[in-house]
């Protein structure tokens, strides 16, 4: 096909100039551009551009590289049509630039005519020039190309890359572009450089005030100057026009009332101050600017020639040049002859700095006032004396007209595109002579025949030796896009274009194709085109689109005498341009002007269309920046290239193996995973200009500030993580270890530490706590370094350049991100994505439709309930307490309820807390959301149970849900406890967390503690005693298994005190201690208690405050050192240094958009996506559903308006899910399941997409971008400063630290087959231990087969018993009934033993609710004492002494052989919790009888499997 030809021919021609290219030197190209007149030198077609050569020198920059860039699918797909597009526009532009320059010129007399609407010469070859036929095909062609999909994806998408490159460009190279220019102060608006006012009318070229003096000044020294005729022939004088309009003292007249800027509030197409109707002054303010600014009027030459002569003159200094526009409106032959007369009698013409353009306006009521008949008769008065004048120039009747066209360089079409003509298509075969000039022939028709006539009359003048003429008409100001596309294939730069922002192709094609744009952003802000603000200029401008700027009408639009720098500087102060985009807009400006090449040369340099021409001491250009212009549209065309090459075999392409190699970002992380997932990759090269020595102090301190985090936070996980699917038996021995009173803690200086007891000194342990005076010294190392202005400048920097490259990554490879190995698309079901909310309060974590449906139900059906007792101590039911609050279930409403957030909330805390309070009622509040009250807190629970059961149906929503302890009495933690235990609260899908109000104030205000220290105490010392002795409390040690971690809460918008270097025993007064006081001491005992509970092999805690919601920033800093992960953190955005630094630290942020929303901060101004797009720890929350949300699914509710709002794809959804993961305190075990066994990894290798629904392109982004962001801080210092530094593993510390995992889990099994200590499993090397392991390994194997017969004979049994309704299995609950795979047994928790008791009814509803499955009738008591066979254990099982965990209990029967039994009330061995939280043995809700038995069976069949191996029984 002929578009196949065309596409083959590109390509063809491509590499011939590619290898052309090579080979020219900048003498040629200057012998080349030698006698080029007009634009044809500035013309620089994308296929004849030399910029098809590999760009050179590319160390001169920090430079943005993009490997294995093919553009993607969709570039296959409309690779074709962007170079069809690319294609045409070559052609027409071939066609006007004027042929050759070797052929004879044309003799003077040679006959020339119109022929189908284009004057050719007799004789004339053919030029290329395209027929209207062909053109109207083009056209459609082009409409085609608008509107195919793919191209639309694919331009859209470059864009943005080319978007990000130069974000990331400027970011890196902003003070590399001024200090590389030897005259850098030269730069910027007053800088020496040439601007160009490419768009400027004439008659509308002075300043208002100006005007209005000439006004005053001719009435008063030429009132008698004749200005017209009368009907009768009279002359008309001056004063006879003020006297007729009443305008007897003209010193009274003022800008606005002569209508000379338009009005504000009636904005229209073309503002017209000749007509009656459009100007504000009405007819006699109409009729006077006639007079003075029409061409045919006695003022106009005198008041336009002192701008021209002023402009010539200032020009040594200012540099500004100008294309003023003259009109020809084509209505007579003579009219080109009047022009040429009044320019050269008036002595308008001859300035060095203007050059003209002709503008043909074509607004709808000019064309009455013409006496032509046809369109055919308006070309001809247009071209025809034109031909005339370039065919003898010398000739004396055409010397003012070849004048006046020598200083030409364009024409300029003005159309009014909001009244619309007939459509082209439907026009196509109507010739001019046709068109009737009453009538309005297409734009985009006239626009062919004005180019035809052009591109004739310029292969004339070439030949002659004359200056071509370029076409640049008037464009997308409104209406449609065709007059676009028109200007797109005719034109050589266009003026407006604002439209051009709708079609990203069109956009995208101006790009590659380098057309001139020419914008006037304060004409458009006046009228109905985008205000200012909304104005494409420096959207295009930073794409590398070839705009510059042009000021219209500095009558109506400016306010100085100098109207372009007016232009330029409101530009740049309101667009943020800097030196460098004001001088590369000037030089485009130049390259967009009608000057001729010797000009250009002069105001540019002898090669100023070479980047190595550039001279910078003209242009004042640095060379790097068009060398990334260069670099950039090398690439693009690159791209498109590869695509034509791989057009043929583009149909089934497997996305993930494209070709190309991903480059490595440093050696730390080249190995085994780098070849896994190849994409284009972002790598920046750097170039060697050595160290900049404030960057490099900079980057020190971010390493010292990083060295300071690591001095007080040292993670846990690994360890935790190394032990995964090791099972270490946690026997009584352990667990409930018969403490002897070898341990004492005491509180020293306001931590607690501990001791052996026989240590008789003073070596209190953990020896790394430092003291406050420490802590406040690193706070204020902290506090100098973020206010380091260097550091400030750095972090800054580099936080603009991580956002920008995510946003390239996602341009490059979104779609990449959705497909799989085998090129499906990958499953991104954000539903089935796990994901916790951590950061979720307890009393608010159901929402209001659910506490109104709870409270209706207990309204109706538990009336008696007794809830508490009056004033005088008598019982007091529910129905009684709803009638004193005059409450009836069927009247009741959310909106009664009151706890939904309103605007009374917005930086009112205090309103906040009220929310709280149902209808208002502190005594509903303690009622229903607290669980210390007379009712042991039974509401609060079932509520939590409901809110737990809908987690679990849901199967992939998980939370931590916070629990207050005040602090304010010792005994808060026993009660906190056996409210847990008395109601079962234990959930697989929840993690309790402890926050601790920071109300000290109020408690101290009371008389409730007497200082700070007590408060301390009151919070800490119990968990200690329980944690040296669980036996002493084991409702706590139990509740403690269930617990992840502390938070701090309470208003951070009031102000702190100073901080004070005084222990919290001192701390007596009755203000509150300022934040960073409270966090050292919450850090401090959590770290102590922590090492204490670690020794233990206990569980630990993590401390995740609340800062950063609301006041200071300080609050960061003291978080940044003491606290494991935020919540909030919505602050960060006011310092850039701390935002960087939690991005290095890699600091969990629990974002609560909605909940910010309503307190501190708008939804649109939440930093989440800007966080999250740079890189930093991010996970979204609920924070309160109670009060922010409104469906029954507040966490997906939070992540579907996140999604909507921010525009978040899936692949984004599954990265902040699975960070909600890691960063929750639930055990390793159960984040192994939930994302796989290497999560902990955070290269591609830890991403088990199966289960993440996680791209590992994403996460090798974001592993990479990590690392190389560490490496460009060491690049900044020169040394290697950050590498104990890192928050992620390099790839070989990844792998090092698998080998080690592997090799620990392998030693510990063993360890545990013989019942060694880890840390002695060197005695495995011993050949008789080894002998005796596999001795008593077939021994257990034996015992194992025995045990599943048991246990099979048991579940038979239970049958029988009438123990289950239901011949099979007791049923799991649906949370844990799922996998991944239907055909492989469940995962290792899925499989835990659930508690089977001969409990009533009540604790049996009470159970099944916990499960979140409609209960079962209860079973009826029985009794199961010879259920189980006695069982003989093999000799070497029983000398080890089977731990308790392993085995079933009988009532009433004492163990054989190590086996043990007790009852419920004597605690022995109470609770055990599992992996994932889960109980195993015990009761689960404490509903029992003192004659409860309980008997831990499997929940599945594979259960059994697991309960006499040589490892942890499940």
């Amino acid at each position: 096909s002929k578009a196949t030809v065309s596409v083959l021919y590109w390509a063809r021609k491509m590499v011939e100039r590619e290898k052309s290219s090579q080979q020219r030197s900048p003498s040629s190209v200057a012998q080349n551009l030698e006698g080029l007149r007009g634009s044809v030198g500035s013309f620089r077609s994308w296929r004849t551009s030399s910029l098809h050569k590999e760009p050179e020198n590319h160390d001169r920059y920090y430079r943005v590289d993009i490997s294995a860039d093919d553009g993607g699918l969709e570039m296959g797909l409309a690779c074709e049509k962007i170079v069809r597009a690319l294609d045409t526009r070559d052609r027409y532009q071939h066609a006007i630039s004027g042929g050759p320059k070797d052929l004879p010129p044309v003799k003077s007399g040679t006959p020339y005519a119109m022929k189908d609407g284009v004057c050719f010469f007799e004789g004339q070859p053919d030029f290329g020039l395209p027929q209207y036929s062909e053109y109207v095909k083009d056209v459609q062609l082009m409409f085609d190309t608008l509107e195919h999909g793919p191209t639309r994806s694919t331009c859209r998408n470059r864009l943005k890359i080319l978007d990000e490159k130069y974000a990331i460009y400027i970011s890196l190279n902003y003070e590399l572009e001024e200090n590389t220019c030897p005259i850098r102060k030269g730069g910027g608006l007053f800088s020496n450089c040439v601007k160009v006012d490419n768009s400027v009318r004439l008659s509308t070229a002075m300043h208002p005030q100006d005007l209005l003096d000439y006004i005053v000044k001719t009435y008063e020294t030429v009132p008698h100057t004749v200005v017209g005729k009368t009907p009768e022939g009279k002359d008309i004088q001056l004063k006879d026009v003020f006297k007729k309009y009443e305008l007897n003292d003209p010193r009274m007249l003022t800008v606005e009332g002569v209508g000379l800027h338009p009005p504000v509030q009636k904005r229209f197409h073309r503002f017209d101050i000749f007509s009656k109707d459009y100007n504000r002054g009405g007819e006699k303010s109409a009729e006077l600017l006639k007079l003075y600014l029409k061409r045919e009027g006695p003022f106009y030459h005198n008041l336009v020639r002192p701008i021209l002569e002023r402009n010539e003159k200032e020009f040594p200094t200012q540099r500004v040049a100008t294309e003023y526009k003259l009109p020809i409106f084509g209505n007579s032959r003579d009219e080109w002859r009047k022009l040429a007369e009044w320019v050269g009698k008036n002595q308008i013409g001859g300035r060095k700095s203007n050059s003209w353009v002709i503008q043909i306006p074509r607004i709808a009521a000019l064309r009455f006032m013409s006496s032509c008949k046809t369109t055919q008769e308006q070309l001809d008065n247009i071209f025809l004396p034109l031909w005339e004048a370039s065919m003898d120039p010398h000739h004396p009747d055409n010397e003012l007209l070849s004048q006046l066209l020598a200083e030409t360089g364009a024409f300029n079409i003005i159309s009014d595109e909001q009244v619309r003509g007939q459509d082209l298509l439907e026009t196509a075969n109507k010739p001019p002579e046709q068109w009737p000039w009453s009538e309005n022939p297409p734009d985009l028709m006239f626009n062919y025949y004005l180019y035809a006539n052009l591109s004739s009359l310029n292969h004339l003048r070439s030949r002659n030796g004359l200056n071509t003429l370029t076409f640049r008409p008037h464009c997308g100001e409104s209406g449609k896009l065709d007059q676009l596309v028109g200007g797109y294939m005719l034109a050589a730069s266009i003026n407006h274009g604002y439209l051009m922002e709708r079609s990203q192709v069109l956009q995208y094609l101006f790009y590659l194709s380098q057309v001139g744009i020419v914008l006037s952003p304060l004409q458009s802000n006046g009228m109905s085109s985008p205000v200012y603000t909304n104005n494409p200029f420096p959207k295009f401008h930073k794409r590398g689109m070839r705009v510059s700027l042009g000021t219209d009408d500095p009558l109506h639009y400016h306010h100085s005498h100098r109207p372009c720098i007016e232009e330029y500087g409101t530009a740049a102060k309101l667009y943020k341009l800097g030196p460098v985009d004001i001088t590369e807009i000037a030089r485009n400006s130049v390259l967009n002007s009608g000057f001729g090449d010797s000009r250009k040369r002069e105001w540019l340099g002898d090669d100023y269309l070479e980047v190595e021409g550039n001279d910078a001491t003209l242009s004042f250009v640095p060379q790097v920046r068009l060398q990334f212009r260069e670099d950039t549209l090398y690439h693009e065309q690159k791209v498109l290239s590869q695509a034509l090459q791989n057009k043929g075999n583009r149909s089934g392409v497997n996305l993930t193996k494209r070709k190309g190699t991903a480059r490595p970002v440093n050696p730390a992380l080249t190995g085994e995973y780098e070849g896994q997932n190849v994409f284009p990759r972002i790598t920046i090269s750097t170039p060697d200009f050595g160290i900049n020595k404030d960057a490099g102090e900079a980057a020190l301190k971010l390493s010292k500030c990083l060295a300071l985090r690591k001095k007080y936070i040292q993670s846990t996980e690994v360890e935790d993580w190394l032990d995964l699917g090791v099972d270490i038996d946690e026997t009584e021995s352990n667990e409930f270890k018969a403490h002897d009173g070898s341990w004492e803690y005491l509180p020293k200086a306001g931590v607690y530490r501990y001791k052996q007891k026989e240590d008789n000194g003073d070596n209190f342990l953990p020896s790394d706590i430092h003291d406050l005076s420490t802590f406040f010294n690193d706070f204020n190392t902290i506090h100098d370094y973020v206010e380091d202005m260097h550091v400030k400048a750095l972090s800054h920097k580099r936080l603009q350049v991580l956002e920008h490259k995510f946003q390239l990554h996602l341009a490059l490879n979104a779609l990449l991100e959705n497909a799989t190995e085998d090129g499906m698309e990958q499953s991104r079901d954000f539903y089935q994505t796990p994901k916790v909310d951590t950061h979720i309060h307890a009393a608010a974590g159901m929402t209001a439709r659910q506490l109104l449906e709870f409270i209706v139900e207990k309204a109706e059906h538990c009336q008696d309930d007794v809830v508490q007792l009056n004033g005088d101590k008598d019982p007091v039911t529910l129905a009684q307490l709803l009638r004193k609050m005059r409450i009836t279930a069927d009247a009741l409403t959310v909106h009664h309820l009151n706890v939904q957030a309103d605007a009374s909330l917005f930086e009112r805390f205090d309103n906040f807390n009220d929310k709280y309070n149902p209808m208002g009622n502190a005594d509903l509040r303690t009622l229903l959301l607290k669980t210390d009250n007379y009712m042991g807190g039974r509401y609060f629970a079932e509520i939590a149970k409901k809110t737990f059961a809908q987690y679990s149906q849901d199967k992939y929503t998980y939370a931590e849900m916070r629990l207050s302890i005040y602090g304010r009495k010792r005994n808060e933690w026993t009660n906190l406890a056996q409210w847990f235990d008395t109601h079962g609260m234990a959930s697989n899908h929840n993690k309790w967390m402890v926050q601790v109000p920071r109300i000290y104030k109020i408690f101290r205000k009371h008389g409730s503690i007497t200082s700070f220290q007590q408060l301390i105490s009151n919070v800490f010392e119990p968990l200690w005693a329980v944690s040296v002795n669980p036996a002493s409390d084991p409702k706590l040690h139990h509740f403690l298994k269930h617990m992840s971690g502390f938070d701090s809460v309470d208003n951070e918008s009031t102000l702190d005190s100073s901080f004070p270097l005084q222990s919290p025993t001192e701390w007596t007064s009755h203000e509150n201690p300022p934040y960073g006081y409270w966090m050292y001491y919450m850090w401090a005992n959590i770290k102590s208690l922590n090492s204490f509970r670690s020794k233990m092999g206990l569980s630990t805690f993590s401390f995740r405050p609340h800062c950063g919601e609301s006041g200071s920033v300080d609050h960061l800093m003291f978080c940044y050192l003491t606290a494991d992960q935020v919540n909030h953190g919505v602050n960060l955005r006011h310092d850039p240094v701390l935002e960087y630094l939690y991005y290095l630290s890699q600091i969990g942020i629990a974002v609560s958009p909605l909940s910010n929303n309503s307190l501190f901060l708008d939804y649109l101004q939440n930093p989440f996506p800007t966080f999250f797009r740079r890189g930093l720890y991010v996970s979204l929350s609920t924070d309160d559903p109670l009060q922010f949300h409104h469906t029954q699914e507040p966490l997906i509710e939070e992540y579907s308006i996140a999604s909507k709002v921010w525009k978040l794809n899936a692949n984004d959804m599954c990265e902040i899910a699975k960070n909600s993961v890691v960063q929750s305190g639930f055990d390793t075990k159960l984040k192994a399941d939930l994302l796989g066994d290497k999560y902990l990894l955070s290269s591609s290798a830890g991403n088990d997409a199966n289960k993440s629904h996680l791209s590992h392109v994403r996460c090798t982004y974001r592993f990479e971008a990590y690392h190389a962001e560490i490496d460009a801080l060491e690049g900044e210092y020169g040394e290697p400063i950050f590498s104990k530094l890192r928050s992620m593993y390099t790839l070989n510390e990844e792998r090092q630290l698998l080998k080690k995992a592997n090799a620990h889990r392998n030693s510990m099994a063993l360890a545990e087959t013989v019942r060694m200590s880890p840390t002695d499993t060197n005695t495995l090397n011993n050949s008789y231990a080894l002998e005796e392991m596999v001795k008593e390994n077939e021994e257990l194997r034996i015992h194992n087969n025995n045990l599943k017969e048991a246990l099979k004979k048991v579940s038979e049994n239970l049958q029988v018993t009438g123990l289950f309704n239901s011949p099979q299995a007791p049923p799991q609950p649906p949370d844990r009934c799922s996998t991944t795979d239907p055909t492989k047994p469940a995962p290792m928790y899925v499989g835990e033993p659930r508690n089977i008791t001969t409990a009533p009814a009540r604790r049996h509803l009470d159970e099944a609710t916990a499960w979140g499955r409609t209960p079962a009738p209860p079973p009826p008591p029985t009794t199961i004492k010879s259920v189980l066979p006695r069982l003989p254990v093999p000799h070497s099982a029983g000398s080890r002494k089977i731990p308790l965990s392993r085995m079933l209990t009988l009532d009433g029967q004492q163990p054989q052989n190590g086996w043990s039994t007790t009852s419920h009330q004597q605690v022995i061995n109470p609770r055990k919790q599992n992996g994932n939280g889960v109980t195993n043995g015990g009761a689960s809700n404490g509903l029992h009888n003192d004659n409860d038995t309980v008997i831990s069976v499997p929940n599945s069949p594979q259960a059994g499997e697991y309960l006499a191996t040589p490892r942890k029984v499940k």
